[in-house]
């Protein structure tokens, strides 16, 4: 059941409280003392979003990410998909994470059949809260805001070594049996929520106006630097809140080969934002973790309200935590708005101010089952100005939207600066009469991350249509104020750095602790460079980068 709107933080919390108590995730911080050293699971691995090849999924992401459940969990979500669990219910993760070195190499050698079959049934394992002798490092997670992690010892194709705990299995592969069909059912309900036609279409879009910053509602964009993934925020003068995206960098949580610690500090900064952030809605690009995590940051007694995607019907992306959020939206009466296939390489609805396109994979060759699911993702285009096309590649947009025939003075590059179908894209033609000025592709992706995000022949292609570059991991946010007037006056100190502005300021915590008061304000011209943080300032290692835009 969704929380009561009238729940006070406090009553709310407490609900909270005993929801995670029911559900016995393996971390010391919830359990009581005396409590079991370990504890049986289901893993499911949860395939890379770019292939099913172990070995090369290891490789090239530097980890094994696997769904986990208990038998707490099972039982408490077979209740609550059944409709049996009138209490609290949020959404959860409960994941593990394996991270790349020699002794995940030889356990996936030894294991790859195992490690396959896992993904629609489940692996028993054990997992152990103290170091042992035998098994193999595991970061555990969970998450239904705030995030937990604890490192485990993990047990894999374990064998019950008591009656106790043979029944205990039996029992786990009885209820996830049930929850499986439970998830199906879910799923094919999800047809209700699917758009199909223009029609439905405006009938269901009409109200997002006012959420968007436009010349009569003046607003930020701001680009979050989250690591390996994507997260755009948009607010307005009157307190419209909108994320496009809300994704996590999934390395974050390793207790293993950890990011840099400078790195994590500035990622640490953008989860918190997130975490107040309060967003009245949700635009998701796709499905991908790395564009969704994020939502788990959420612990506000309710989550956005509306929430507009593609279709997820047609893919096979089952994980538990997807299917959770899903179930969650759906029996609790949120505004889910899917994007299905009709509008494939097509406009979806859009004003003046705004727009949503979808991409299409039909007419570009790109056939892969991955790069079909990316391909066919939602593209979101503010003012025809700036530009967010998720995963989805350039060949893939509509002929609308595509590049270098069209510009924008913002371009969001696709897919993390990864290949995003840049062997398919036409050459610059250097024709256009109306050639923007100073326009920028901004590249949001996590420091030595092994997707090897971006590729140079990406920045080079973009750079040849005249894009300048701007890498988010540079920094610990970029700013873009729109149709936000009067002039800047500039203040700077060791401390903080002050813009003045007649109608509104907003204000945001950095990295170092202290404190950033912002307010925007935008002139005739379309893209100014406002200013940078003083970097060479002790303490300020990331500089806030902050843009004007009309539209």
């Amino acid at each position: 059941m969704m929380p009561d709107k009238k729940d006070t933080n406090d009553e709310y919390k407490k609900k909270h409280e005993l929801f995670v108590e029911k559900l016995e995730p393996f971390l010391p911080e919830y359990q009581a003392p005396n409590s079991p050293s370990s504890q049986l699971v289901l893993a499911h691995w949860v395939p890379d979003s770019e292939g099913k090849d172990i070995p090369e999924t290891l490789k090239r992401c530097g980890m094994l990410w696997f769904s986990i459940i208990n038998l707490s969990m099972a039982k408490n979500d077979n209740a609550f998909y059944e409709g049996r669990n009138q209490e609290f219910y949020t959404p959860y993760l409960y994941a593990m994470f394996l991270s790349r070195d020699n002794q995940t190499k030889e356990f996936v050698y030894r294991n790859k059949k195992l490690i396959l079959e896992s993904v629609e049934n489940g692996i028993p394992c054990r997992l152990v809260k103290d170091t042992d002798t035998g098994g193999i490092d595991a970061t555990v997670v969970f998450a239904a805001s705030p995030f937990k992690s604890n490192s485990v010892t993990l047990y894999f194709n374990i064998n019950p070594c008591s009656r106790a705990e043979e029944a205990e299995l039996k029992q786990l592969k009885e209820e996830s049996k049930k929850l499986k069909n439970n998830q199906s059912v879910q799923w094919r309900n999800l047809e209700q929520y699917i758009v199909h036609n223009s029609t439905q279409a405006n009938e269901r879009f009409y109200h997002i106006l006012s959420y968007i910053p436009s010349k009569s509602s003046p607003g930020l964009i701001k680009i979050y630097n989250v690591g390996q993934g994507f997260c755009g925020y948009m607010r307005t003068k009157d307190k419209k809140r909108i994320f496009i995206d809300i994704g996590m960098d999934q390395r974050y949580f390793w207790k293993t080969h950890p990011l840099p610690a400078e790195e994590k500090e500035v990622i640490k900064h953008s989860y918190e934002c997130i975490n107040k952030a309060k967003p009245q809605v949700i635009l998701l690009t796709h499905w991908d973790i790395d564009h969704l995590l994020g939502i788990c940051l959420i612990d506000d007694p309710n989550f956005p309200q509306i929430w507009i995607a593609p279709s997820v019907v047609e893919t096979n992306r089952h994980q538990m935590f997807l299917c959770r959020l899903l179930a969650y939206l759906c029996r609790n009466h949120y505004e889910l708005i899917m994007i299905g296939e009709d509008f494939n390489n097509d406009n979806v609805w859009q004003n003046e101010n705004f727009a949503i396109y979808k991409g299409n994979t039909g007419t570009t060759g790109r056939k892969d089952s991955n790069e079909k699911y990316n391909d066919q993702g939602l593209i979101f285009v503010i003012g025809n100005k700036v530009i967010f096309p998720g995963d989805c590649a350039y060949c893939a947009w509509p002929d609308d939207l595509k590049i270098p025939e069209h510009e924008y003075n913002f371009l969001i590059a696709a897919h993390h600066g990864g290949e995003a179908g840049i062997s398919q894209c036409s050459p610059s033609s250097n024709k256009s009469e109306n050639r923007v000025k100073n326009k920028m592709a901004i590249y949001s992706y996590g420091v030595n991350n092994t997707h090897h995000h971006p590729v140079q022949d990406h920045i080079q292609y973009l750079e040849s249509l005249g894009y300048r570059t701007r890498h988010v991991k540079d920094y610990a946010a970029i700013f873009i104020g729109v149709n936000i007037d009067s002039k800047v006056s500039e203040l700077k100190t060791t401390l903080s750095m002050v813009f003045e502005c007649k109608s509104y300021k907003y204000f945001y915590y950095n990295f170092k602790e202290s404190w950033i008061e912002i307010g925007k304000n935008v002139s005739e011209q379309r893209i100014i460079n406002i200013m940078t943080n003083p970097i060479n300032e002790p303490g300020f290692k990331r500089q806030i980068r902050i843009y004007r835009l009309n539209i």
